[in-house]
């Protein structure tokens, strides 16, 4: 299974979006990002967080996806994982 293969051997990407809020639509804003591994995009939202830390930034998307399979994991026990 290489590295970017989920549980069941399919070839996936995860997806993630960090956001934040703005008093208007020139204020507010979001940056997806893609990495090849769950532990990875973990990592990665990690930093994100933090470097957007002073624009209150929170993870509005997180998602697997590859060969027809999708899957949402945005959670709460991610969140509070994360502390966001």
């Amino acid at each position: 299974m290489t590295n970017n293969q989920i549980g069941i051997g399919i070839d996936a990407t995860y997806y993630y979006t960090i956001s934040w809020d703005g008093i208007d639509e020139y204020t507010e804003g979001s940056v997806t990002f893609t990495s090849p591994d769950e532990r990875d995009a973990v990592q990665n939202i990690q930093h994100y967080l933090d470097y957007y830390k002073d624009r209150d930034a929170y993870l509005s998307n997180f998602a697997v996806e590859g060969d027809g399979y999708s899957k949402n994991l945005l959670t709460d026990e991610l969140k509070n994982k994360l502390g966001r």
